[in-house]
């Protein structure tokens, strides 16, 4: 192929493409003229503007179908209503997008039919209300309005604007400003002003191409007369807001609080239950220091002997397998300590023991199952739906705000940032909450720690976002309110069984015993049963008590029972050899337990049982632009 032939086909190209260019930018061509654009804007009592807008243009260079026009439409602060085009047809359509970092909406008005093209001069009217909608404001009334649209894309020879006010007014409370969209100069040498009571007229020359005249400012409270506006969505949050701490009282009152016991003082533990099951009761977990506490149980039961072979370091010697007198969990968990041996060192248990304590862990969950249930269930229910309950205030006073304003992307995109984190923050300190009389102090205060900065991170965000919407301290604090009272009432949402209620009214009157048992008391006790401090020391010991036990014998004659050799046998009441001898179990179970595999996924080491400007100025945001183009309608539009 030549040179010219590729030069000719080239050519072709560019033609093809500049002509398609033609097409699709057809909307934004400016070869017609605008000779006039005069506007009468109406303004209601109840800050409804209705206007009227005149446009005359000349397609002198090329035909066209019409011209078109679009207004912005900023939901919270207003809307369009109510559009005719006189003398022609039209076609409205609603168009949205985000730009620039920020979300648009406007009418699309399409005047013209598209079967049918103009030349020459044409005059096309449109009439349209602007229906505003009551500010958050209580100080004051606002007025804004784009009465030359900033954005018409030829200039424009001549206009007349007239502003017709419902009351009269102070003129010079409003500002006023003309040019580009963002412009904060006044109206210029292009401009002349006139005022007659409450009426305004503008008169304008050689108006450049995309620019405007926009007035805004404030008005006295009280001067717009039963506005319209979106109560209704606040009125529903308040609503909520009210029902939902109601009902999570209301479930609490019902379900979520122990049956009333009379709690007596105690000399024993319940009758029949060993230590790791006053654990269960006492704290609602069975953690491993409770299990190993067990060893001394099986001890001063006959079933093995603790023998100290050198200064911390204990051997465990086989008695006898424990009977049908023990419960399937304790006959688990003492094969586990052996494995088939006679003699086991204490730091060193069989690699299986980690297995046989999940699973006699598991069996004790089952022994208070069904009718030996120590939490209500109908509680533990109601907890959940309280939980649920609890993530809705900060979120609907978000959500309902942006509904408010019509912006659905709060509604909707909120929860990502608002529930999930909320969630947690609330499940902390329900953790934390019912793990309070653990061992695991530390990491209590850090789930309660964590869990109320989560909260408090979640609280700002939703007064940030809630206050980009609506100015209203109250809704925002009635939102706090809300969701403190509910977690409050869900946190406490755990009720025990009446069997439950018994049973922790007598481990806390047990416990309370060896609080403030005295000296004749305990001596007494002793006379009756030599090995009373033995037997009572684990129960102590899974309470957190054992040091205050073993303080309240130091004056006591205690004889060391034969299940208990100690190289020095001053040592007996003492807590220093019952700390290195569960310090040396407690190691020897976590070696136990990383060498075991885990059996149906349980846990390995505890089980529970169970935007400001707007703001500042008291407006909506769209409300709070001060310059050309930043008023309530506008926009723009050229031919097409």
């Amino acid at each position: 192929m030549d040179r010219k032939r590729i030069i000719k086909w080239l050519g072709m190209v560019v033609l093809m493409v500049l002509l398609s260019a033609q097409f699709c930018f057809a909307d934004l061509a400016n070869d017609y003229e605008t000779s006039r654009y005069d506007v009468r804007a109406q303004v209601r009592a109840d800050h409804v503007i209705h206007m009227e807008e005149t446009i005359r243009v000349d397609f002198n260079q090329s035909q066209h179908h019409g011209i078109t026009r679009y207004i912005p439409i900023e939901a919270r602060a207003y809307t369009i209503e109510n559009i005719e085009t006189p003398g022609f047809p039209s076609k409205v359509t609603d168009e949205s997008g985000f730009e620039n970092g920020e979300t648009y909406n406007y009418k699309l008005i399409r005047i013209g039919s598209a079967s049918q093209y103009l030349t020459g001069p044409q005059t096309f009217k449109l009439n349209y209300d602007i229906v505003c909608y009551k500010d958050d404001s209580e100080k004051e009334d606002y007025f804004s309005l784009d009465l030359l649209p900033s954005e018409w894309n030829t200039p424009i020879e001549a206009t007349e604007m007239i502003l017709t006010m419902p009351e009269a007014l102070e003129w010079s409370s409003l500002n006023i400003y003309s040019g580009a969209y963002g412009s904060v100069e006044g109206l210029g040498e292009n401009f002349r002003m006139e005022t007659e009571g409450n009426t305004l007229r503008i008169y304008g020359k050689s108006i450049p191409d995309f620019s405007g005249v926009t007035l805004s400012g404030t008005l006295p409270e009280g001067y717009w007369k039963d506005p319209r506006n979106r109560d209704y969505a606040r009125t529903i949050l308040y609503i909520l807001l009210a029902l939902i701490p109601l009902i999570t009282f209301l479930m609490w009152l019902r379900f979520g609080r122990d049956p009333r016991v009379v709690q007596t003082v105690e000399f024993e533990p319940p009758e029949g239950m060993t230590p790791a099951e006053v654990g269960l009761v006492y704290d609602n977990m069975v953690e491993d220091h409770e299990m190993s506490a067990m060893i001394m149980y099986f001890a001063y039961r006959g079933y093995l002997k603790i023998e100290e072979t050198d200064k911390g370091k204990f051997d465990l010697l086989w008695i006898r397998n424990p009977g049908t007198e023990e419960k399937p969990f304790a006959r688990e968990l003492f094969m586990g300590i052996f494995d088939g041996r006679e003699k086991v060192r204490l730091s060193a248990l069989p690699s299986a023991y980690g297995d046989q304590m999940r699973k006699s862990r598991n069996m004790l969950f089952k022994e208070y199952r069904g009718a030996n249930e120590l939490n209500l269930r109908a509680a533990r229910i109601c907890r959940y739906i309280a939980i649920a309950l609890s993530l809705l205030p900060l979120w609907m006073t978000v959500g309902l705000a942006g509904w408010e304003a019509f912006d659905w992307t709060a509604f909707f995109i909120s929860p990502i940032f608002l529930l999930l984190p909320q969630l947690i923050g609330t499940l902390l300190i329900i953790n934390a909450f019912d793990e309070v009389r653990s061992r695991r102090r530390l990491r209590t205060i850090l789930q309660y720690v964590l869990g109320i900065v989560i909260l408090v991170v979640v609280v700002s965000l939703t007064t940030y976002f809630a206050t980009e919407y609506v100015d209203s301290d109250l809704m925002v604090m009635l939102a706090l309110i809300s969701e403190g009272v509910t977690i409050f009432f869900t946190v406490f949402m755990e009720a025990r069984t009446r069997r439950g209620a018994d049973l922790f009214a007598k481990v806390m009157g047990f416990r309370q015993f060896i609080l403030d048992a005295e000296y004749d008391r305990l001596k007494v006790l002793s006379d009756e049963d030599p090995e009373y401090f033995f037997r009572i020391m684990p129960y102590a010991f899974v309470m957190g008590l054992s040091v205050r036990w073993v303080k309240k014998f130091r004056n006591l004659n205690v004889v060391q029972p034969q299940w208990l050799a100690l190289q020095d046998t001053e040592k007996a009441v003492a807590s220093v050899w019952f700390d290195d001898m569960l310090r040396s179990c407690n190691t020897s179970v976590s070696r136990s337990v990383t060498r075991s595999t885990p059996i149906s996924g349980e846990d390995t080491g505890s089980t529970s049982y169970d935007r400001s400007e707007s703001r500042s100025s008291g407006r909506s945001r769209h409300a709070g632009k001060s310059h050309s183009g930043g008023g309530f309608g506008g926009g723009g539009g050229g031919a097409w």
